[in-house]
């Protein structure tokens, strides 16, 4: 795959890169969506703030938080 237009240190000695969890700043089309790490993030829950899904142990936790019950959020990821 080419990753020309991703710099060179997210995609080269970069453990993060296509490790199996969504990098903010991988997240663009030139980083292949963090090697595809990203796909189900912007397919499920891209207007929904990344901080939200990823770095909130509320989300998805089993009870509705209403900041999230949106549907970008997936209604708090079915919560």
């Amino acid at each position: 795959r080419d990753f020309a237009g991703c710099p060179f240190d997210m995609v080269f000695n970069n453990p993060a890169f296509g490790d199996g969890t969504c990098d903010e700043e991988m997240n663009t089309e030139s980083c292949g969506y963090d090697n595809g790490d990203c796909i189900a993030y912007n397919r499920d829950f891209a207007g929904c703030p990344f901080d939200m899904v990823f770095n909130n142990p509320a989300f998805g936790d089993g009870t509705c938080d209403e900041e999230m019950n949106t549907e970008s959020c997936g209604y708090d990821n079915g919560d």
